[in-house]
This record gives structure tokens, C-alpha cells and sequence, in this order.
């Protein structure tokens, strides 16, 4: 089997490593082929190969694949490319995350900014429609407003050229199959980092004795950041444990946390990393004891820092919110959410006192990784979906004939028959088909 694999490959892409992983386990198979294609601005990795980059011509050499793979997550200069291609070559795609806005408003924006207007009417109907009118105003101030892209997830339109859907939880697969009309799968998502005794760890002479608790990833609005600092200022905590905030953070967020350090009088218990390179982040969850991983609301699919946490043997603390919920509980300790600051104080309070009980938690996690998130796995579980895709493609194909049927006979999509013909089609192929233009 010929593979066609589209993903971002820049080097500082979560999505890149995965696709870096899981093509290398691909190609250990004799029969299967394995090529890396990427997008114009999302380029730069070498490992397993350097991958092609995808040109004007990149169509047509496609479809001479056996199968198309597109991985397609909610950034648009890593994906956005890769959507456009779907569009034209319908194929197999690994959905990383269930809100897509951010991938596809700034293309519209950009280069159709004519159609937002229909596309937010088709899909949401008026309210979408008088959103728009915000969002052309000021389309930074709209992607960053709290609860704008929950209610605009613009997940149907962003999956209108898959054949089949590949996700990581059965939260994820639940939100699609309400949604779209073609098979959904539940892969779990494979760890991207697992402890290596053979690398030298990158010294960290600038902690202390204390235990460490690591906030790896990003720090964005829902990660809950600010809770979890101003959970060491109770319980006299920081006298007894370190905080590690590892991942990217923005110039302001960045002043707004130092600000609440300080404030807290945490400076010295509170370490604000910022982006660190593989090794730091190696030595630093092979350092750590406990992470927090409290996201709310939850817009990826499954979360890689969550798994890769578990995978190095950290006692973890989440909210039991999307896929969350679908971990262990001798593995993840759930806070109630909306989380608070005195709660997440109170068991980490808890937890200092008893090493050892966090360390079996920690080796729960690890043994929950080991047997439900290998590359391995994946890559032979993948290989059984992408063999059995074409009647994915059928039943596509038959839905989209009765929606032109319907219209070239002169009744809107709107019309009593327009939806007599959708219910039908749901009671046969899925619960909500796609009712948009053919």
C-alpha cells in the first residue's frame, strides 16, 4: 500500500512529531509505503526524512496513492493547505482537534472573505450570520474572545472533503459522528515522549529539594494557569513544593503571571520556563513527580502533554471534562470544575504528605500508556482503517447524489423534502448528514 501523508513538519509541531512517530512504525511493514507531504510555512524536519513539500502539482501526484492521509488541527499556516487539498481529493482524516476556527477563519479572511458571510448562515444560521459582522470588524479581538469559538466550531465545514474520520477519543468521536455522515474511529492516541535512560538529563541545579509539579504545554487561555499559581499561595504549599510552567508563553501572559507571582510572594517557588527544547522538557518531566492538566474548555481531540505526563510516571490532576474523563482514576485525580485554586491546593497539600501513594498513581499512569497509547498499535490499527475506507467513500457519494437530486428539481435545501430526504439519509448512514451546498 502506496500512503500519501499530509501533516505539518516544522519542528516545534506536537502534530509534526506524531506524524514523525507514527510514519516510522507505517514503514516498518514491508508492504506499505510511507511519503511525508507538508504545507509551504509548516517545513523544517529531517526525521524520519525531510518530507515534500506541497507545490501546485502536488494534486495530481496524489492521486496515485492507494490512500491519502490529512492531518488537519486548528492552526492555519499548519493545516490550512492541507484542508484545501481534502476539498479536491477526498481521502482519510486524523482530526486533532474538535474546534477549528482558528484554522478556518484567517484562510476564509484572506482569501475568500466574500463567502463568511454564507458559510457562518449555512452553518449556524442567523446568530452565525450576525456574528460575522463582528468578527470582519476586528478578526483578532473575535478568534481571542472567550467563548467565540466554542459556539462557531466550524468543525462541519472543516470535514466536508473526508472520506473517513481518524480521532483520539471517544469524546472527539462522539462530537464528529453527531456531525458527519462517513465512519468515525477512536485510535488512541500514541505517547510522543517516553523516559530514556540513555540521554544524558539537561541539569536543573536551579531547583531545589523540594518536589516539583510541571505545567508543561503551551500556556493558553484554557489551560487554567493563573489557577495553579495562586494554588501555591494557600496551604503554606510553596514551603513544601516547586511549580515548573514549561511551554510557549505571549510577551503579556508572560507579565501577567510574573505580576501574580509576585503579588503572591512566590518568587523562587514558581519557575516561568517559557518554550524549552526536547531535553529540558525530558529532564524536567523525569525531575517531576505531579502535573496539572486542567483545561476547560476542551477543543483538542486528546492531549499529548496529558499522555506523555502518564508516560514518564507523574501523578496527574485534571478536570474530568472531554476526554479527560475517559483516563483512569487510579491514574488522574479529577478536580470539580469549574476548577479553584483551594481545591487544587488542597490535594496537592494532600499529596506531599504521602510520596508514595503519588508515585503508584504515577505508576498507574504509566502502565495505562503502555497498554492503551503505543505507536505500534496505532500504526496497525490505522492500517486496518485505511484498507476498509471505500465504503466510507459509497456512502458519501450516495448522500451527496440525493442533496443534488433534491435541488436540481427545484426544492431548497431548506425545503420539507430537502429534510424528509436528510432524515432518511440519517437513519441509514448517520445521525446528522451534511445538509450544505453539493
Amino acid at each position: 500500500m502506496r500512503i500519501a501523508w499530509l501533516t505539518p513538519w516544522a519542528r516545534k509541531s506536537a502534530i509534526a512529531t506524531f506524524s514523525a512517530l507514527v510514519v516510522g512504525e507505517l514503514r516498518r511493514d514491508e508492504a506499505v509505503e510511507v511519503d511525508i507531504w507538508y504545507p509551504p510555512a509548516a517545513g523544517g524536519r529531517t526525521v524520519p526524512d525531510r518530507g515534500r513539500r506541497i507545490d501546485e502539482y502536488t494534486l495530481e501526484e496524489l492521486r496515485d496513492y492507494d490512500a491519502v492521509v490529512y492531518n488537519i488541527g486548528n492552526h492555519q499556516a499548519n493545516h490550512g493547505r492541507i484542508h484545501e487539498l481534502t476539498l479536491e481529493l477526498p481521502g482519510t482524516v486524523i482530526l486533532h482537534d474538535v474546534v477549528l476556527t482558528h484554522m478556518f477563519v484567517p484562510g476564509l479572511l484572506q482569501h475568500a472573505p466574500d463567502t463568511i458571510e454564507r458559510i457562518f448562515e449555512d452553518w449556524y444560521g442567523a446568530a452565525g450570520r450576525r456574528e460575522v459582522t463582528a468578527l470582519r470588524a476586528n478578526p483578532q479581538a473575535w478568534l481571542a474572545a472567550g467563548g467565540k469559538v466554542d459556539r462557531f466550531p466550524m468543525l462541519q465545514p472543516a470535514l466536508a472533503g473526508a472520506e473517513q474520520i481518524v480521532t483520539h477519543s471517544e469524546y472527539a468521536a462522539q462530537i464528529v459522528r453527531e456531525q458527519f455522515i462517513g465512519d468515525v474511529h477512536h485510535l488512541g492516541l500514541p505517547a510522543l515522549s517516553w523516559p530514556d535512560a540513555s540521554r544524558a538529563a539537561t541539569a536543573l541545579d536551579w531547583l531545589d529539594e523540594r518536589p516539583v509539579v510541571l505545567q508543561a504545554g503551551a500556556v493558553n487561555p484554557n489551560k487554567c494557569v493563573p489557577i495553579v499559581v495562586d494554588a501555591f499561595a494557600e496551604n503554606g504549599l510553596a514551603d513544601r513544593l516547586q511549580l515548573v510552567i514549561a511551554g510557549h508563553l505571549e510577551p503579556q501572559d508572560r507579565a501577567s503571571l510574573a505580576r501574580r507571582v509576585a503579588a503572591a510572594g512566590l518568587d523562587g517557588s514558581v519557575h516561568l520556563l517559557g518554550s524549552v527544547d526536547d531535553a529540558t522538557m525530558l529532564a524536567l518531566r523525569q525531575r517531576a513527580s505531579i502535573t496539572t492538566v486542567l483545561r476547560s474548555p476542551v477543543t483538542e481531540a486528546s492531549s499529548a502533554v496529558l499522555i506523555d505526563s502518564m508516560a514518564h510516571g507523574l501523578a496527574t490532576v485534571a478536570l474530568r471534562e472531554g476526554h479527560y474523563g475517559e483516563h483512569p482514576d487510579e491514574a488522574v485525580a479529577f478536580l470539580p470544575s469549574p476548577p479553584s485554586a483551594k481545591a487544587l491546593a488542597d490535594l496537592l497539600a494532600e499529596w506531599a504528605d504521602q510520596p508514595d501513594m503519588v508515585a503508584q498513581r504515577g505508576q498507574a499512569g504509566m502502565s495505562h500508556v503502555s497498554q492503551n497509547h503505543s505507536a505500534r498499535t496505532y500504526a496497525r490499527e490505522l492500517l486496518d482503517v485505511l484498507r476498509y475506507r471505500r465504503a466510507g467513500r459509497r456512502r458519501r457519494a450516495l448522500a451527496t447524489g440525493a442533496a443534488t437530486l433534491v435541488e436540481r428539481n427545484g426544492f431548497g435545501l431548506d425545503s420539507a423534502l430537502a429534510g424528509r430526504v436528510a432524515d432518511e439519509a440519517a437513519a441509514i448512514f448517520g445521525r446528522i448528514p451534511h445538509r450544505g451546498r453539493p
